[in-house]
């Protein structure tokens, strides 16, 4: 099925019913559906393997989570078939649209929250769910807890009686929200660094996106020893460098890309770290338990060909 793609479009009664909806946002933690989105007609996609665009769908009448709304849009339904869950038509931000369903699918190795909680993504190896650490403390719960899309996705302005909460329209790139709103570049045009956030360059506290959810470098600690190798802290070494630029979802754990991955998860620039490098990756026991092993790259880049037991 798709919804004809060149006359693709949107009316308010897509996402509210009029004579359902409430005062009443979402919970945090929790994708279930909120009052101002009662009543709305939804699709939830059916099982499919590993990063694989799913085709079939069931309908939920009315939904009982916000990504069961999104999913009439953003994903084959509206789209049609589309290559590597990638489509031909480039969306307002200047990259190629996704299939979202594709990318929160269960059987992903990584994936954020948004369909199932961590600890029941199906596909995920042990462990499943983030350190404590790695996530702000409105996140309390990792593994656990699931999200909306526009815990991520919607106006930045700030919310009160006269300017709705919800993905409506922004002046940033991907509706980011939150207070920090810049992915995968910095609000000078240049791609995220580990080298800004050792630094305290281009006020990456306030402005790189994942540090809304994730703090990576507290009072001189880092999340992760990966993070903290100074190998990676490099200015020409980028977070793009590793990890799929579209960060709803990977084939690899952790959001980790392969240099064989198609664009826009592979940013795909011209210089030697401005695109994925990565030939293979082993998922660690514990965020500090990375050894020089866990990754592998082709000779002349970063580690070299490294013997692991490596998810392709």
């Amino acid at each position: 099925m798709s919804l004809n793609v060149p006359n693709r479009h949107a009316e308010c009664q897509d996402c509210h019913n009029s004579h359902q909806a409430q005062k009443g946002l979402h919970s945090l933690k929790s994708n279930a559906i909120s009052n101002v989105l009662l009543g709305v007609n939804g699709l939830s996609p059916g099982n499919t393997t590993i990063w694989t665009q799913p085709t079939s769908f069931i309908e939920v009448q009315p939904s009982t989570q916000e990504n069961q709304i999104c999913f009439n849009c953003h994903s084959y339904n509206g789209f049609g078939v589309a290559m590597n869950g990638v489509i031909t038509i480039l969306g307002p931000s200047g990259t190629y649209i996704t299939d979202q369903a594709m990318e929160f699918n269960p059987e992903n190795k990584s994936t954020h929250p948004v369909r199932v909680s961590l600890n029941n993504q199906t596909g995920s190896l042990l462990p499943k769910a983030l350190s404590f650490n790695q996530l702000t403390s409105a996140w309390n719960s990792p593994g656990e807890q699931t999200m909306y899309c526009s815990d991520c996705h919607g106006n930045d302005q700030t919310v009160s009686s006269i300017i709705p909460d919800g993905p409506h329209g922004s002046t940033q790139k991907f509706m980011l929200r939150g207070i920090a709103q810049y992915w995968p570049k910095n609000s000078t045009g240049g791609l995220w660094s580990l080298n800004d956030v050792k630094n305290n360059f281009n006020n990456w506290q306030e402005k790189l996106f994942c540090v809304n959810c994730h703090p990576l470098y507290t009072d001189g600690v880092w999340g992760n020893n990966v993070h903290a190798s100074i190998n990676h802290q490099g200015s020409d070494v980028y977070c793009v460098t590793c990890h799929v630029t579209v960060p709803h979802g990977a084939k690899r754990s952790r959001l980790i890309g392969y240099e064989s991955d198609v664009s826009p998860y592979n940013y795909n620039g011209s210089g030697m770290y401005d695109k994925l490098v990565m030939t293979g990756f082993e998922k660690a026991n514990s965020p500090q338990s990375y050894i020089k092993a866990s990754c592998s790259n082709n000779p002349g880049t970063c580690h070299g060909t490294q013997s692991g037991n490596y998810e392709q």
